[in-house]
């Protein structure tokens, strides 16, 4: 009988390990913004938002101070699903989003490409596409402000 509940307790836990590893993680386990999330939990807010697509070559960039575009890309950037590690690297396109809190911290979501970058490693990501598509869209929303001001 003690046989049979060890291999029963063997292979429930063999099963919750193939379990747990074929789970998705989410950005908010590997990124600074599981932090991010306790401390707006306990009141903390966002202030601004800071994106760079990161080219190196230009100022595709953007800062912001609206609430509904930082809610926005807050929703955007926690919806991606974090895949396997990447083979892939690329040397000249390193976006990056870095979420300023009121209580004088920062945390910073980088990318190389379109992989999330996770120390010296980059890994696929899924269910990208509405951040993409919005910081695009605030790039140029934020360069055109930009151009009008300076033509003024």
């Amino acid at each position: 009988m003690k046989k049979i509940i060890a291999l029963l307790t063997g292979i429930l836990l063999l099963a919750s390990v193939a379990v747990a590893e074929e789970a998705p993680k989410t950005i908010q386990n590997v990124t600074p913004l599981g932090d991010i999330r306790k401390k707006l939990d306990e009141g903390i807010t966002i202030e601004k938002v800071y994106y760079t697509d990161g080219y190196g070559f230009s100022t595709s960039e953007f800062t912001t101070e609206d609430p509904e575009e930082i809610a926005r890309l807050w929703d955007a950037v926690n919806a991606i699903v974090v895949g396997k590690k990447a083979d892939g690297s690329i040397t000249d396109w390193y976006p990056m989003i870095d979420f300023y809190l009121s209580d004088g911290t920062e945390g910073i979501v980088p990318f190389e490409a379109t992989w999330l970058c996770i120390g010296k490693d980059n890994y696929e990501i899924s269910n990208a596409d509405a951040f993409w598509d919005l910081t695009s869209e605030l790039v140029v929303k934020y360069t055109e402000t930009e151009r009008a001001e300076e033509n003024k």
